[in-house]
């Protein structure tokens, strides 16, 4: 590596930063999706116990 001037930078370094940054970009909007479906999982899973509690309660005699 020669000697840069204050500001300018390599090419090929603008290159590979950019290819690391879009690589990442992908990596994250493909972790978004995970967590998306680990969301509506765990939404479906409340939806699922918050029914299975209503029922319980709704079912027990009301002379407690």
């Amino acid at each position: 590596m020669g000697f840069q001037a204050a500001g300018l930078t390599d090419d090929s370094d603008t290159q590979q930063t950019r290819k690391y940054l879009e690589a990442r970009i992908e990596s994250l909007k493909q972790r978004i999706v995970e967590l998306e479906g680990e969301n509506e999982i765990l939404r479906s899973k409340r939806r699922s116990d918050y029914g299975t509690i209503a029922r319980f309660l709704h079912s027990r005699p009301s002379s407690y």
